[in-house]
């Protein structure tokens, strides 16, 4: 099964640190930059493909930067230009540059000499990438543009998330741009790939949920307290109830989402964010309860458990942020303000 073969083969990674390229070239030789994309691009599977292999993801606690290179770049780079073939195999990794620094970016020029000039930030994947997808304001209306990540004027600063997820700050001056399709084809691609993403953040985070129960559980197991097993304890037992049920209801969540895209391909943008939200703040109650149950030790370095829980607010933060993003583009609204629901 998928699953399976996409649990191996993070666990073959181990500890490898997540920019390194024979990682990336490893997810494209078993095809997992492949799953979810139509056949006539190399692609295979649907959503529901790809939920398995970002709920694998989240139950090792992966900083491979899948979400913004093999989910928002590449599905923003093949419905912009059909730049399929360098993405899917690997060869090529390409990074979205969505979230607006301190100066907005601003294309100037047409046709074969456009110049950009500003700066993003909270591009994951972005030290390692061959090529930036950025989008960017030209005369009044957003477009996607393509840029080379050596090119001249173009400056990439590498900063790791809280979770040690690869990231950067991309400053662009004056660098040479490609344009790619026009604005309404942009905003399209743009609507679409940030609710592929947010959904499939969902499935990383039950992943993430799994496996913060499944580790407190075998943890309560093996520690003893007054000569009794932490497990025997009532407090223990309806704690770990109250995980388990919490759980479940991430699960929901995620089935809700992918029920929801499957039988409305073309649904609205952003449908997928409350969802989020919900599923967001129960993974966060997921690792609160799991934290009170190991004590200090679960938001140690060393114990698994404490990158889970980064990982979980790193998520809960990339999804609140391209959903401002996506409103600030004039996207539709779904009715939640970003944020609202976890504060």
């Amino acid at each position: 099964m998928l699953s399976d073969m996409a649990d191996r083969m993070l666990a073959g990674f181990g500890d490898a640190a997540p920019s390194t390229p024979d990682c990336w070239r490893i997810l494209a030789e078993q095809g997992i930059l492949a799953v979810g994309l139509p056949e006539e691009t190399g692609g295979f599977g649907s959503i529901i493909e790809q939920s398995l292999v970002h709920e694998a993801l989240g139950r090792s606690a992966s900083r491979l930067p899948v979400l913004g290179c093999g989910v928002l770049a590449r599905d923003l780079a093949i419905a912009a230009n059909g730049l399929a073939a360098d993405v899917v195999d690997g060869s090529q990794m390409v990074a979205a540059a969505l979230i607006e620094g301190a100066e907005p970016v601003v294309a100037a020029g047409d046709g074969d000499d456009i110049r950009l000039t500003g700066s993003k930030r909270i591009v994951l994947g972005a030290a390692t990438a061959d090529r930036l997808i950025v989008h960017a304001q030209a005369l009044g209306a957003s477009r996607l543009f393509m840029v080379e990540a050596d090119a001249d004027g173009v400056e990439i600063v590498g900063e790791t998330l809280l979770d040690g997820s690869p990231a950067g700050s991309v400053t662009f001056a004056n660098a040479p741009a490609l344009a790619l399709g026009d604005a309404d084809s942009a905003a399209v691609a743009l609507a679409q790939a940030l609710d592929t993403a947010t959904l499939l953040a969902i499935a990383e985070l039950h992943g993430l949920a799994a496996s913060a129960v499944d580790l407190t559980v075998e943890f309560v197991g093996q520690r003893a307290q007054f000569g009794r097993s932490l497990k025997e304890f009532q407090a223990v037992q309806h704690r770990l109830a109250e995980m388990v049920v919490d759980r479940h209801l991430v699960r929901s969540h995620l089935d809700v989402a992918l029920s929801a895209r499957q039988s409305r391909p073309g649904m609205a943008p952003g449908e997928s964010f409350p969802i989020a939200v919900a599923a967001g703040r129960l993974a966060l109650n997921i690792c609160e309860v799991a934290i009170q149950l190991h004590g200090a030790m679960g938001m140690t370095d060393e114990y698994p458990l404490g990158n889970r829980i980064r990982r979980t607010m790193v998520l809960n933060g990339l999804v609140q942020g391209w959903e401002r993003y996506r409103r600030k583009t004039g996207s539709p609204a779904t009715g939640m303000e970003p944020g609202a629901a976890l504060q």
